[in-house]
C-alpha cells in the first residue's frame, strides 16, 4: 500500500485529498482484502471514492472491503479532508488479506502533511472630528479596524478605552455589537474578511 497527499503544505480550512493505492504484487490473487484507513486528528472527513469495493466510516477509522485483487492489479482510494488546526497531521493506512503475504513490510504506510495556520494582519486607526475642542462640547472618535489579510480574521474583539475627563454619549458600529463597561468599550466584531474593515464611531 502506498499513499500521497495532493498538497503539502496546506492551510487550515483548505480541503485537500489523500490518494491510497493497494497493489497485489502476486504471484496469486489476494482474497478478502481489507484496507484500514486511520483518519488524521484535527481534520474533518469530507468524502471518499474507491474504484473497487465498499468503505464504511467509523471514526477515526475508515474500513474498506476490497474483495479480490488479482496478481498485478490495484485498487485506488481517494479521501478528502479539511484540516481544522495548524501543525502536522498524520494519516496512516494498512492492508490485510486472507491470502498469505510473503512480504508484510509494505502493508502499511503513513503520510505527514504540514498545515499552516490562518494568518490575518489586523490594523486599527483612530481619529477625532475636532481638535482642539471646547469643554462641554461633543467630540466623535472614528475607529477603523482593517484586515490586511491574507485570511479572514475570526472572533475579532476591539477594546476602546474611553479618555479620562469625558462623559460617554453613544456609539455606532457597522458590524458587531458593543458593550460599555466604564472606562472601556468592548466590541465583538465577529469575522472580518481579508481586505474588509469595520468602523466604530464613539461620541
Amino acid at each position: 500500500v502506498t499513499k500521497s497527499d495532493s498538497a503539502d503544505p496546506v492551510t487550515v480550512g483548505e480541503e485537500f485529498r489523500y490518494m491510497v493505492v493497494v497493489t497485489n504484487n502476486g504471484p496469486d490473487a489476494a482474497e478478502n482484502v481489507i484496507l484500514n484507513y486511520t483518519l488524521p486528528t484535527d481534520a474533518s472527513f469530507n468524502f471518499a471514492t474507491i474504484n473497487q469495493g465498499t468503505c464504511a466510516i467509523g471514526f477515526p477509522t475508515l474500513q474498506c472491503q476490497l474483495g479480490t485483487i488479482n496478481a498485478g492489479g490495484s485498487v485506488t482510494l481517494n479521501v478528502t479532508v479539511t484540516p481544522n488546526a495548524g501543525g502536522t497531521i498524520t494519516n496512516t493506512v494498512s492492508v490485510t488479506s486472507d491470502t498469505e503475504d510473503p512480504d508484510t513490510s509494505n502493508n502499511s504506510a503513513s503520510e505527514e502533511t504540514t498545515v499552516n495556520p490562518l494568518q490575518a494582519d489586523l490594523s486599527v486607526t483612530t481619529s477625532d472630528d475636532a481638535d482642539p475642542v471646547t469643554e462641554e462640547q461633543p467630540v466623535t472618535y472614528t475607529v477603523v479596524v482593517t484586515n490586511n489579510g491574507p485570511d479572514a480574521a475570526e472572533n475579532v474583539i476591539l477594546t476602546d478605552t474611553l479618555p479620562a475627563g469625558t462623559s460617554f454619549n453613544f456609539a455606532t458600529i457597522n458590524q458587531g455589537t458593543c458593550a460599555i463597561g466604564f472606562p472601556t468599550l468592548q466590541c465583538e466584531l465577529g469575522t472580518v474578511n481579508s481586505g474588509g474593515s469595520v468602523t466604530l464611531n464613539v461620541t
